[in-house]
């Protein structure tokens, strides 16, 4: 992917190539333009980009896959980007790194429609994926995603007393997250859950567990995973490390 224009001022988001403003700030026909030029697994930029509901599901329909009906993406580079509203990625196909990182979601990232206003339901990591330094307004739902290799939340913010269920194939990064209430976490990682700094809760900082425990009857849960079973601060204070 070649290098993309950063913007020159006020808006911090990523010029579309061969424009000098962002995709949320071209005119109408140049944006028409430009989604119409995708194809299905398309390298994307869209860093620091605002993002209406109407905006996020006009780029996945441009690359939404006729064989399959859904999205798919190729790298796909979000950092900083700020989604409001309804973000949904339901059955999105990720098929290389996809980058959240710094990103900002002012309402829940939920795989399940009733749990919020953000969604990914069946959505499919095959690359690593980054949240870190994300910030999660509402409730970070991950159930029904697949991550292939990692997903690291290393940093990112979360408002809610939730976050999970996430289910990997290879390592879950949850160090230095902060929680602004006490949390319950469902976090499965076959490569193992890497909580080995500390981690803040209500501004109080608490240190992270160095251990998972197996449960190999919890549904979805890849063969030799493990899960770090909440609510998550009383794991801590009854010695659970």
């Amino acid at each position: 992917m070649a290098p993309p224009r950063r913007p020159r001022s006020g808006c911090r988001g990523i010029h579309v190539p061969g424009h000098t403003a962002c995709l949320a700030h071209l005119a109408d026909a140049d944006r028409d333009a430009y989604l119409a030029g995708l194809t299905p697994g398309t390298d994307i930029d869209h860093c620091g980009t605002p993002f209406t509901e109407p905006l996020l599901d006009d780029l996945l329909n441009a690359l939404r896959d006729p064989a399959t009906g859904h999205p798919r993406l190729g790298e796909a580079r979000f950092s900083g980007a700020q989604f409001s509203g309804e973000a949904r990625f339901e059955h999105v196909r990720f098929s290389v790194a996809a980058v959240f990182g710094d990103a900002k979601f002012s309402n829940a990232w939920s795989l399940y429609g009733e749990h919020g206003d953000a969604r990914s339901e069946q959505v499919q990591f095959s690359g690593n994926a980054w949240f870190s330094g994300a910030q999660f307004s509402g409730d970070a739902i991950f159930g029904g995603a697949q991550f292939s290799t990692r997903a690291m939340f290393r940093t990112a913010g979360f408002a809610s007393g939730w976050f999970g269920p996430v289910v990997c194939a290879g390592e879950v990064d949850v160090s230095l997250a902060r929680f602004e209430t006490p949390v319950t976490m469902e976090i499965c990682g076959a490569g193992g859950v890497l909580l080995s700094d500390s981690v803040a809760i209500g501004g109080d900082v608490t240190p992270a567990l160095r251990h998972s425990e197996p449960r190999s009857r919890r549904p979805g849960l890849p063969p030799g995973g493990h899960c770090l079973p909440g609510p998550l601060q009383s794991w801590w204070r009854n010695g659970g490390g």
